[in-house]
């Protein structure tokens, strides 16, 4: 006899994808954006210190990094539960100020106009304090897109598009973008997976 999804305690997975992984950063502010600007403007790969570790400037507000998520391609979200994503960077100073992240999304079919994210986090990402340790990682508190917002219904979500913004940071902080994740239930069996396990608050 085969378990029932309501016997199943679904844990959360996560999803990491580091800077490098991104499909483009720019300034969308730019009338035709091009890497020779963002190299000239802050947006430019950068190893933390002298640790091996790397990551994209971001040192001026509105740099904006982009990724693609196609929802065939080994996709095993379970959109139908609250899907929860959070920022990790660094700095190589020591204050202790703000850096306040956006992180969007806009779910496209397949032949759809291909465009910006503009939906907003159903709970949004907090302003990020810096650790205050020279090159320390930081991740940010998890936002959340409520479960079902996003549905990878073939022909109507095939590849989700998501925008993360370095919003605003103050003087003393030049943040570093390493990454950014997802945790999210995964999708093992048709319906929507049910889920006893706690909320992640690991930020």
């Amino acid at each position: 006899m085969g378990l029932k999804d309501r016997n199943i305690d679904y844990g959360y997975q996560t999803r990491t994808v580091y800077a490098n992984q991104m499909a483009s950063f720019f300034i969308p502010t730019e009338a035709t954006p091009n890497v020779i600007t963002e190299m000239l403007t802050g947006l430019v790969w950068a190893e933390v210190g002298a640790l091996g570790l790397g990551g994209i400037t971001t040192t001026t507000d509105g740099n904006l990094l982009r990724d693609v998520l196609f929802l065939g391609d080994g996709s095993n979200i379970d959109w139908a539960n609250d899907v929860h994503a959070r920022i990790l960077w660094t700095d190589g100073g020591t204050g202790t100020d703000n850096v306040t992240w956006k992180f969007t999304h806009n779910a496209i079919a397949f032949g759809a106009a291909y465009a910006a994210a503009t939906t907003v986090l159903d709970t949004l990402i907090a302003a990020d304090p810096h650790c205050g340790v020279a090159n320390g990682v930081n991740g940010t508190t998890w936002g959340i897109i409520d479960g079902s917002t996003i549905t990878d219904t073939q022909g109507t979500a095939d590849f989700v598009v998501f925008d993360i913004e370095m919003d605003t940071e103050a003087a003393d902080i030049d943040p570093i973008f390493l990454g950014y994740q997802l945790k999210y239930i995964p999708k093992l069996t048709s319906g929507a997976q049910t889920v006893f396990s706690a909320t992640p608050t690991d930020a």
